[in-house]
């Protein structure tokens, strides 16, 4: 089953654990710090677990399946801000470090720069204009990632 935990931020989370999976044990935020309320959300989620229409261990439904729902992606100002709004759940201190790399990645390529003719030696590019260390390197690249792998899930991308 699951259990009820409050991380540092108050936020409480739905905690799952099965021996069989891997990670075994997943966390699912309930997005409130409200405890009677987060109580509820866990009983809602364990039985749905229960009857299998909930699997913490799968991916989340992107909240808008179609591109059209989402604008046009082909550029990568738009792509950037299609992204930007999906990640609304996130916390503001994430929030604000996406804003910061995506706009230094904006500024090198320019926002109406098509998305697909993105390659790597523009990304590689992109990094070496930076004057950040390895781990900030890292950072920028993985954060990027999360934007590639996006454009994918919304068909604009045929891989990452």
């Amino acid at each position: 089953m699951a259990s009820l935990v409050s991380l540092s931020s108050g936020i409480y989370y739905a905690k799952f654990y099965d021996a069989e999976r891997s990670p075994n044990r997943k966390r699912v935020s309930l997005k409130t710090r409200n405890r009677r309320l987060a109580e509820r959300l866990l009983a809602k989620l364990e039985s749905k677990y229960l009857l299998g229409t909930f699997d913490p261990w799968s991916p989340p439904e992107p909240a808008a399946t179609s591109q059209a729902a989402c604008g046009d992606l082909r550029m990568l100002g738009d792509a950037v801000d299609a992204y930007m709004a999906s990640c609304s759940h996130l916390s503001k201190y994430t929030l604000r470090t996406y804003r910061s790399i995506f706009k230094l990645f904006r500024e090198h390529l320019g926002d109406g720069y098509p998305v697909t003719h993105i390659t790597p030696a523009d990304v590689l590019g992109f990094l070496d204009s930076t004057d950040a260390n390895p781990v900030t390197r890292h950072k920028y690249l993985k954060h990027l990632g999360y934007l590639f792998r996006y454009l994918v899930r919304r068909g604009v991308l045929k891989r990452d």
